[in-house]
């Protein structure tokens, strides 16, 4: 399975899981676009790869690569009129639809065969953009495939 199948097949379905959130345009750099497109939104960033090659039946070599990702999820923190709304609650939407979207994507790849695991890493707690008017929370994982 290529990487390029194995992206495709992530984005997808994490965009079919937040049915409520838009796709970020620049996940790498959120406060690149238009304000209005980081509320609830989400976005992948492609990080590092490991690759290994590991004994296969009959004494064959099969390359497994294991490919980190960054998970960027953002909500408005500051209404239109610019008085901050339930912070709190904000909050734990963000580390919620986050850790919902980690048990889905383990059910849905179970039985994947693109897909021979996926694990959540860690999160980088709350982040503030755009002046303080959005808040953002990054999951790191790291998907395991072979080709």
């Amino acid at each position: 399975m290529s990487f390029e199948n194995v992206y495709n097949t992530v984005r997808t379905t994490i965009g079919d899981y937040f049915t409520d959130r838009n796709e970020m345009n620049d996940p790498y750099n959120p406060e690149s676009g238009k304000e209005d497109d980081l509320d609830g939104a989400w976005g992948i960033i492609i990080l590092g790869e490991d690759t290994k090659e590991e004994l296969a039946h009959l004494a064959l070599t099969k390359k497994v690569y294991s490919r980190e990702f960054s998970l960027i999820l953002s909500n408005r923190y500051v209404n239109s009129r610019g008085v901050p709304t339930s912070r709190v609650q904000k909050e734990i939407k963000l580390i919620s639809d986050g850790k919902a979207l980690a048990t889905y994507l383990g059910k849905q790849f179970e039985t994947c065969s693109l897909i021979n695991s996926i694990s959540f890493n860690s999160d980088n707690g709350i982040e503030f953009l755009f002046n303080d008017r959005y808040i953002t929370t990054t999951f790191n994982f790291t998907i395991t495939y072979q080709e």
